[in-house]
């Protein structure tokens, strides 16, 4: 059984979203969950991310929304806090 969580920061990602959220798909093992962290991404993009997890429900992706973009660092510490 899985133990592993994928962390995808995701702030104006969408045009790559897709491929990672793949990539993470055809690992051997499926992560337990995917957390992808909305990076303050403005509404459209944050719609976005929101219909593009919808193509992988296998994944279990949940986001988690931060509400001002503070870098990737900062995203992938918000994801371990959660």
């Amino acid at each position: 059984m899985a133990t592993v969580t994928a962390i995808i920061p995701c702030f104006n990602a969408s045009a790559t979203l897709e491929r990672a959220l793949a990539s993470v798909a055809a690992q051997t093992e499926p992560p337990l969950e995917t957390l992808l962290v909305d990076d303050g991404n403005p509404p459209a993009e944050a719609r976005a991310v929101q219909e593009i997890c919808g193509r992988f429900p296998a994944l279990r992706p949940r986001v988690l929304r931060l509400e001002q973009n503070a870098g990737a660092g900062s995203a992938r510490n918000a994801a371990w806090d959660e």
